[in-house]
Formats: structure tokens, C-alpha cells, sequence
């Protein structure tokens, strides 16, 4: 995955920021402990076989044979005595042979005998992708996503990884979009995942629930069907899966590992007003300033050009709006704007030929640590293309 592949359609509301033991499938809704995870866990202590009762004892015999003289019983006596000693010999054998080899499965081993190198782990089947919110679970999700035409990018990377995956596919009568965010708590383990869509439809509400099973099932030993559960209309519900708070509703869903870091995630800063006013205003615009308002618009090869931003104790607050209105092709507006946005250190140049190329209503992606979206109206032969640029959140 790279920053230069360039997403299908999509954007959606920006989400909040916001692993027990794997093996055993604990009990719903029964708190799990902290770490460490992945520990497998032992059998249960069994108790030795039992054999047929009295096994192993000696039989009691009367203590006197049928009367008579011993002269003329003697020979018959010591007949008896050395079947009764075969048998209380072969007896004893089977006994040990049943207590050193085992013949019910579940038997403990002799307590005198050097314990066993193996565990329950060497032959038990390996668990999925290293555990529940592990590093490998999520590469393997982001890959499934991947093949059901979702693009992720590598979205920032200090102090901790963040990776984000968008969707956006025509639908008929619009777009079906989403995104979804994974915080990652070290480099083994994620922290938390947000998915959002971009609004509570029937449609939406589908895709997310096909989310949230790949989700399940590669991040929580399998629970999709728990996660799935979440996501329905009227209701917000937080439930523990496999130590994990997840919560949702018909167009959203969050899991946070237990000691997931809210403040974690450092986003770099926007650049200053004063920093690419020049820029813009070189470009063609003018730039006027009301109260925490900036607007900047201008014409430039007949294409109808705009930047808004809000200013709040001097740094840009909640990102640059920069949009091009023309008559034809889109492609000149989308050229246009992606050059100023480039300039102005908004983006970088695989940013700038993301918006340039092939631009398509709800797209989004995210480039030099910053989130791009676009939207696309169109209306008598005039199309407006609306690109947002923002701190990766």
C-alpha cells in the first residue's frame, strides 16, 4: 500500500480518536484481565483413570479351604496358590501399564516422571493473525478491504502508525461512501478502529456491517458477529468483545483496546495564513479577511477559483475549502486546483495528481500527513469541484 495509489470515491464525517486472552473464547459480556495476551490456556487438571473397582488390589481370599486333611490336599493347595500368584501378577501389570501409557486421553501423567517439553500451543491451530488488536490482524484486514475496492494509505507514522481506508462507489442514486481508521497502540498491536459512513442509509448501513464482520473476524479471534450487531438504527450500544470496548450505531463503529492512549496521535499542522497567502494570492486570488473569516477568490483562465479557511489564535482552524467552478470539462478546474494546492504547501505532488487525474465525487485520500476529500455538483452544463484538505483526524 502506498500514498500514490489513488482511492475509488470517498469521505465521511471524521471519527472519534479514538486485546485479552486469545485462544479461549471468553464468556460474552464477562470482563477479561489485562495483558499479557495470546497465552495459550492448559486443560483442565483430570483426575488419574479409574479402573474396575478394587483395580490394583489385591483380592482378599477366605481364610480356610474346604476342610480335610492338608496331606491329602497338598498338591491341589499349591496348584491354586500359584494360579492366584499368576494372576495377582498379571493383574499388577496391566495396572501399570494402564497408569504409564495412558489409556484414557484425558489421564494426568505419572507426578514421578520429568514433566512434558510440549504445551496445549504446539498442537493447538494457530491463531489467526498473532491475536485479537494485533498488528498482523490488521494487515490482513487492510488487505481484505483492499479486494473489495476500499484504498488504504500509510496516513501517518510518528508516534504511532495510522492507516485509513476509504470507499465511495456510485450507487444509482448517489454515493455509497465510508471511511475507516485504524490507530495502531505500538508497532505488534492496534489501539483503536473508527469507521464512519458518510450518512445514515439503509446502503451505508450494509456496507458497515460488512466492515465490521472483517473487523471481527481478523481483530477480535472472529467475533464479527458480535460487532455486526452494533450497527443498527435507533439505538447506540458499548459491549466488551474479547476485552475490547466496542460501540456503534447504523453509520458508525468504534473498538478501543483497554489501555488504548486517546493522545497518541499527532497530526502535523496545517500551514499558517500568513504562510501561503502569497502563494495564493500570486495564483490569482484576492484574499479578504472578516473577523475568523478568510475568503480568497479570484478568476484564472476562466475558471472560477475560491479558498476559505476560519483563523483562530492565528493557525488555521478546521482546514482549507478550495473549489473551482467552470463550464466543460471537469478536468480544467481539478488541474487548477490541485496546482494551487500543491503551491501553497497543502499537498504534495502525489496529492496534487490524486485531485488532477481522474477527480470523482467522494473520493479521499490522504497525502504528506494530510486528508484530501473531494465532492463534485454539477448544474446547467457548470461544474462545481469542491476539495477539502484537512489534518488527518
Amino acid at each position: 500500500m502506498s500514498d500514490d495509489q489513488h482511492p475509488p470515491n470517498g469521505d465521511a464525517p471524521a471519527d472519534p480518536p479514538g486485546p485479552p486472552p486469545y485462544g479461549q473464547r471468553p464468556r460474552y459480556g464477562q470482563p477479561q484481565g489485562p495483558p499479557p495476551y495470546g497465552q495459550p490456556q492448559g486443560p483442565p487438571s483430570y483426575g488419574q483413570p479409574q479402573g474396575p473397582p478394587g483395580w490394583g488390589q489385591q483380592p482378599q481370599w477366605g481364610a480356610t479351604g474346604p476342610q480335610g486333611t492338608q496331606g491329602s490336599n497338598r498338591k491341589l493347595w499349591i496348584i491354586i496358590g500359584g494360579v492366584v500368584l499368576a494372576l495377582i501378577v498379571l493383574i499388577a501389570a496391566v495396572a501399570v501399564g494402564v497408569s504409564q501409557f495412558g489409556g484414557d486421553s484425558e489421564a494426568s501423567p505419572d507426578p514421578s516422571s520429568p514433566p512434558s517439553t510440549s504445551s496445549p500451543s504446539d498442537t493447538a491451530a494457530p491463531a489467526p493473525a498473532g491475536g485479537p488488536m494485533s498488528a498482523g490482524g490488521a494487515t490482513e484486514l487492510i488487505s481484505t478491504l483492499e479486494a473489495e475496492d476500499w484504498t488504504c494509505y500509510d496516513s501517518l507514522s510518528d508516534p504511532v502508525p495510522v492507516k485509513r481506508c476509504f470507499y465511495a462507489q456510485p450507487d444509482g442514486s448517489g454515493t455509497t461512501s465510508a471511511k475507516m481508521t485504524l490507530q495502531y497502540q505500538s508497532e505488534d498491536t492496534v489501539g483503536a478502529v473508527a469507521a464512519t459512513a458518510s450518512s445514515p442509509s439503509a446502503k451505508q448501513s450494509e456496507l458497515l456491517k460488512t466492515v465490521a464482520g472483517y473487523v471481527g473476524e481478523t481483530l477480535l479471534n472472529g467475533n464479527g458477529s458480535d460487532l455486526q450487531g452494533l450497527i443498527k438504527a435507533g439505538t447506540t450500544e458499548t459491549i466488551d468483545i474479547e476485552g475490547a470496548s466496542a460501540s456503534g450505531s447504523d453509520f458508525y463503529f468504534n473498538v478501543y483496546a483497554p489501555d488504548f492512549d486517546f493522545a497518541q496521535i499527532e497530526a502535523p499542522p496545517l500551514p499558517s495564513f500568513n504562510e501561503t497567502r502569497s502563494t495564493i494570492e500570486d495564483a490569482g486570488l484576492k484574499c479578504d479577511q472578516d473577523g475568523r473569516t478568510v475568503i480568497c477568490d479570484g478568476e484564472v483562465n476562466g475558471i472560477s477559483l475560491s479558498a476559505i479557511t476560519v483563523i483562530e489564535n492565528g493557525e488555521v482552524a478546521g482546514g482549507w475549502s478550495v473549489s473551482a467552478n467552470s463550464r466543460g470539462p471537469i478536468r480544467r478546474g481539478a488541474e487548477a486546483v490541485a496546482t494551487l494546492l500543491r503551491d501553497a504547501g497543502l499537498t504534495d505532488d502525489d496529492g496534487a495528481a490524486f485531485v488532477a487525474a481522474n477527480p470523482q465525487d467522494g473520493q479521499a485520500g490522504d497525502f504528506a500527513g494530510y486528508a484530501v476529500s473531494i465532492i463534485i455538483s454539477s448544474s446547467s452544463g457548470y461544474y462545481n469541484l469542491l476539495v477539502s484538505v484537512d489534518q488527518v483526524r
